[in-house]
């Protein structure tokens, strides 16, 4: 009851996991304010993006420019809000960042009318490196026990050994030289998992799951 709202990201950054329409209505029906991270909702691969404002008209869905166009760094985004709150939006951005600069914006319209094809190519390649990642791990004896459908990373749950996921991280980036998240920097509960990135070339993939495999400390 004391609830003010609630922080969703879907799809979600560290498992690539895409909320069903069963839980986006579960979740509407707590009748709370939602707060959407929709950063990577372009990068769905086996549904449709859908955003929450479509379940719940409480709804303040967030969106950028860095995972659908490539602009990580740009610092380009928006947000949807109901009217009633936007004057509180309103005088924390006034108060945070005031606005992009000009030339941001400029390259943020750019994109908006002539990158379609291109974001579709982009979109199209994450997916052949995610079906890529998820059958090499299957092969190499590292499954998941779940499919990611978005985003473009996994979340792995290694073998326990008595050491943190940050430790290992730092281990693995030693004796291998591949970077990988530590499962703590996501919250409590994903302590004991590492996130794995697909962003990264297929001979980078292939090459880097090799190495993991054959250090034997995931």
């Amino acid at each position: 009851p004391k609830t003010r709202a609630m922080l969703i990201n879907s799809p979600m950054n560290p498992t690539g996991v895409v909320f069903s329409s069963e839980v986006m209505t579960a979740l509407a029906e707590l009748d709370i304010p939602i707060i959407s991270d929709e950063i990577y909702a372009d990068l769905s691969f086996e549904d449709p993006p859908c955003s929450f404002l479509s379940y719940s008209p409480q709804t303040v869905a967030i969106h950028g420019f860095s995972k659908s166009y490539a602009m990580t760094g740009w610092r380009l985004g928006y947000m949807i809000t109901p009217l009633e709150w936007m004057s509180a939006a309103d005088r924390l951005h006034q108060n945070l960042m005031i606005s992009a600069t000009e030339f941001v914006q400029e390259a943020g319209i750019w994109v908006l009318q002539k990158s379609k094809a291109y974001c579709e190519s982009m979109k199209t390649e994450f997916n052949r490196r995610r079906r890529f990642v998820l059958e090499r791990m299957r092969e190499l004896g590292m499954d998941l026990g779940y499919t990611p459908t978005g985003a473009f990373y996994v979340l792995y749950k290694y073998r326990d050994s008595g050491k943190s996921s940050l430790d290992l991280c730092h281990e693995v980036l030693e004796k291998t030289g591949v970077a990988i998240a530590p499962g703590r920097d996501f919250g409590l509960g994903a302590e004991g998992f590492v996130r794995i990135s697909y962003a990264q070339s297929m001979e980078n993939l292939d090459r880097a799951l090799n190495l993991l495999a054959e250090s034997m400390l995931l």
